[in-house]
């Protein structure tokens, strides 16, 4: 029951609270909202948000979904969490939780991402594949909600461009 309140104050916004989020994310973002509402993440609210949802599959299904906020100090922070289940080919076991993991960027690296959400061509940035990874490759979506704009990204592999940045940022990739 937590879980289904948690996702309803993500979609509709905390009671009192400023912060709503667009009237549509996409699903993929939503299905990353639900997974980590039924792992029991604490969620920061933010009027800025980026959320990365990223998928493999063959033996081993990995689910790994990030969250990043701006907080009131102008950091950002990263709130990941993923779960590993038995893949198409792989036998079957109960899921495993990949543990939560936060990580706040440094003053330098928010500030870079502040930089990058500012720039006007991120937002129409074109999204570079749909979904068709290969076997055992990452599919991955972005989806960035500021007030400057709202994009949502797929792709396989490494994301280029601005929204490659933002992605390099939050996925931890230097």
């Amino acid at each position: 029951m937590i879980g289904i309140i948690t996702l309803a104050l993500l979609l509709k916004g905390a009671p009192g609270s400023s912060v709503a989020p667009p009237p549509q994310l996409a699903e993929e973002t939503l299905e990353a909202i639900r997974l980590r509402a039924r792992l029991g993440v604490r969620e920061l609210a933010s009027t800025q948000t980026i959320y990365v949802h990223s998928q493999s599959s063959h033996y081993v299904t990995e689910d790994f979904t990030r969250v990043a906020t701006r907080g009131a100090d102008g950091r950002w922070t990263v709130v990941s969490i993923g779960e590993e289940r038995a893949g198409p080919v792989g036998p079957p076991g109960p899921p495993q939780l990949v543990p939560e993991e936060r990580r706040i960027l440094s003053a330098d690296e928010s500030e870079h991402l502040d930089r990058l959400l500012h720039w006007p061509p991120l937002y129409r940035q074109s999204s570079p594949g749909e979904r068709n990874p290969g076997v055992g490759a990452y599919y991955h979506v972005m989806e960035i909600v500021t007030p400057q704009g709202h994009i949502v990204l797929r792709w396989n592999g490494r994301l280029r461009g601005w929204a490659g940045a933002v992605a390099d940022l939050i996925m931890g990739r230097g």
